[in-house]
């Protein structure tokens, strides 16, 4: 069901549901009444036109996790079809939009919605206030996606952004993301002692060493796609060939780590690697490296395997690894 995607099943934690019809189509109404008839304690609005910016969604789910004081909230935009291809097609569009403009668009939208409420005397005002409330007050937002068969009232598939953004209007502290049995939680990435990483975030990984490697040793020359020249980067060859004094962490990290999780202990890690780089005449200590992994590796982890690696290097290089 719809519910079990986005609600926390912490009993400490209310989630209140906003449901936005966000175009006019009455061929559309019966997903959005029957998703409402779902879950009847939702806030659910039709009545004004809401765009992304290129992008016009059909509508937009809200859950806002409120406790003490409000904890966090995901951001769905919903795009619905006839079948499921076209469904599919059509929400995945989004993908990779940016979740700060996504995000900023919807507070006009809401703020629209309040002067509309407003005039009109709307019961439903106090609840949008609530949200809008909660959206200034920097609680973090999750952007997805979604799509759904107008037939039906529940949704096909649900898709974060691949800028994994965790927002906040004012400050925008880098996470990653857990999503675990219907629970999003949160928590910083760690670069430091002996950590544990998921898959995903282990494969994020290695793309950020062996990138800014390739910057800092000024390898980074390549009109590749990124799978292509991640079976042949520059890191992966110098590693090959080394025959003294194999940094062992750092090679079976790069070289051997299969598609799983792994735990490593991050400060051989460094140490190896920084290493490496001074050999090559590249004064880089310890914590400075951190810092360019660490700044790096939100950016490592959207990377998508078909984007080119010339454009890659164009974006990271204002980080200042050389």
């Amino acid at each position: 069901m719809a519910d079990d995607i986005f609600h926390d099943k912490d009993t400490n934690t209310v989630t209140t549901v906003y449901l936005f019809q966000t175009d006019a189509k009455k061929e559309n109404r019966h997903f959005f009444e029957g998703m409402h008839k779902a879950s009847p304690e939702a806030i659910y609005f039709r009545g004004l036109d809401f765009g992304t910016g290129r992008w016009k969604p059909d509508g937009v789910r809200i859950d806002l996790e409120i406790d003490a004081a409000p904890l966090r909230c995901s951001l769905v935009l919903i795009e619905l079809e006839a079948t499921e291809s076209k469904a599919l097609e059509s929400a995945r569009k989004y993908v990779p939009e940016s979740s700060t403009d996504i995000c900023n668009a919807f507070t006009k939208y809401l703020d629209c919605i309040l002067k509309d409420c407003d005039s009109r005397a709307d019961p439903r005002e106090a609840q949008f206030v609530l949200l809008m409330e909660a959206l200034k007050q920097n609680v973090p937002v999750q952007v997805k996606t979604a799509a759904a068969l107008r037939s039906s009232t529940t949704f096909l598939e649900v898709t974060t952004f691949s800028d994994k953004a965790r927002l906040s209007r004012f400050d925008e502290t880098t996470h990653n993301h857990i999503i675990n049995e219907g629970i999003i939680e949160r928590r910083p990435f760690l670069f430091r002692n002996i950590c544990k990483y998921s898959a995903e975030e282990s494969k994020a990984l290695r793309r950020c060493i062996l990138i800014l490697d390739a910057i800092i040793r000024q390898e980074d020359h390549s009109v590749a796609s990124v799978s292509n020249w991640l079976m042949k980067a520059p890191l992966k060859i110098l590693l090959r060939r080394k025959k003294e004094k194999v940094p062992l962490t750092l090679e079976r990290f790069v070289l051997k780590q299969g598609a799983s999780g792994i735990t490593i202990d991050i400060e051989v890690l460094l140490s190896e690697l920084v290493a490496i780089w001074a050999e090559n005449d590249k004064q880089i200590d310890t914590e400075r490296a951190r810092k360019l992994i660490i700044d790096y590796f939100p950016i490592a982890l959207a990377i998508k395997p078909q984007e080119k690696m010339d454009l890659i290097f164009k974006a990271a290089n204002p980080i200042d690894a050389r």
